[in-house]
């Protein structure tokens, strides 16, 4: 008799928030910007973050990628597991070669996200050269 492997990999989340706290100091308090958030998102899932202005939507997904670690004002408590490993215990060397290759952001802003200097063809390949090591042709094509 045959058995199958019922452990199937598109059932497990890719990623996972388990109760993201973000806190900034104001008025020498902690007041957080996100609160308790638990999340999932399985493969091939398309998962919309909605909120008001100022709810956090933001800083959420700017620690997903730990684009917020320059500002050592912020604390954060919980879990970001990434394909199960927990995105807030890699060292920053490690978040360079995930980000823009396993995991992506388009901020909604594009003026303060994209360079005005040079254009968003060279912006993305760019990364493509990085990440994907193509030549810069290549990555133009």
């Amino acid at each position: 008799m045959m058995t199958e492997n019922t452990t199937n990999t598109a059932n497990k989340p890719m990623l996972e928030i388990k109760d993201l706290r973000v806190l900034f100091p104001v008025h020498k308090k902690w007041l957080p910007a996100v609160d308790g958030v638990n999340l999932s998102v399985r493969p091939g899932e398309i998962t919309g973050v909605v909120g008001e202005s100022g709810s956090g939507k933001s800083v959420m997904s700017q620690l997903i990628l730990r684009l917020r670690d320059h500002d050592t004002a912020v604390r954060y408590e919980g879990e970001i597991l990434f394909e199960g490993e927990n995105l807030l215990k890699k060292p920053l060397a490690e978040m360079r070669d995930i980000r823009g290759d396993r995991i992506s952001i388009i901020f909604q802003d594009p003026l303060n996200s994209l360079s005005p200097v040079h254009t968003v063809g060279m912006q993305l390949s760019e990364i493509l050269m990085f990440h994907r090591g193509m030549a810069k042709r290549e990555a133009e094509e």
